[in-house]
């Protein structure tokens, strides 16, 4: 008869910056109380938000370690187990923080734009979050180019290219990894809603169209543009002021 020893609380979550899932393991021995699990759970929350996606699974087993986990369940096969506490949780934090680039890919997978209207509908969706709740939708800096707001990830991505339809497959799979990838964010629920109100409102204009909202008199970019001036800083100030200039 096998003796059960250890008690398992095992903490899984993402990384999307390394593309994987990763996981935490406590193992306790079942005489010391198991306390050491109720303090993870709490710290992990603490730094990374009450919100926070995280799977917790709990099992018991005659080994500790992370190749007992795996034994129990092929489920955490592919998963990457972090022995640091704090190097997990600095992993959590990094992929709450959104890029551009990850609303551009969003957006791609929903309508079809060229780069010229990415680079728009990237920026008014910025721009209604910032204004409706006075913080960043992602960490990017903008700025103003010839044809209007252009986001440091987006353009480094995607400059030189016209037609975007295939950056994006057409895969239910990954469609949901996109989405999924904003909904992990801080107040990621939020910030999809936001996200979508924004195409409802502007996807279904032309990028010329997008170009001449974002030129008006005493829109953010127009009070920033400067001819012959280059990687001139859009501020969240100056979108707070002047965005309703674009609506």
């Amino acid at each position: 008869m096998i003796k059960f020893r250890f008690l398992h609380h095992v903490y899984l979550s993402s990384s999307f910056k390394t593309g994987e899932r990763i996981a935490y393991d406590v193992c306790d021995d079942i005489t010391s109380g198991c306390s050491y699990a109720s303090f993870v759970m709490n710290k992990i929350k603490t730094e990374c938000g009450d919100d926070i996606n995280i799977a917790g699974h709990c099992f018991f087993s005659s080994e500790s370690g992370t190749e007992a986990v795996k034994k129990y369940d092929g489920y955490f096969e592919d998963v990457r187990f972090v022995d640091d506490l704090d190097e997990f949780i600095s992993l959590i934090k990094e992929s709450r923080v959104l890029i551009g680039l990850d609303v551009a890919k969003y957006i791609i997978s929903q309508i079809q734009c060229t780069q010229l209207k990415l680079q728009k509908l990237v920026y008014l969706c910025y721009a209604d979050y910032l204004c409706q709740y006075h913080e960043k939708l992602f960490d990017d800096e903008i700025y103003a180019f010839d044809l209007g707001p252009v986001v440091q990830s987006v353009y480094q991505k995607y400059h030189g290219k016209k037609d975007l339809d295939d950056e994006i497959p057409q895969d239910a799979k990954i469609h949901e990894a996109i989405r999924s990838r904003i909904l992990f964010a801080t107040r990621g629920i939020l910030k999809l809603h936001s996200i979508i109100g924004t195409l409802k409102k502007y996807g279904g204009m032309s990028a010329s169209e997008l170009v001449k909202l974002t030129h008006r008199p005493n829109t953010p970019w127009s009070v920033v543009y400067e001819p012959e001036s280059s990687y001139l800083h859009i501020t969240d100030p100056d979108i707070l002021n002047y965005h309703r200039n674009e609506t």
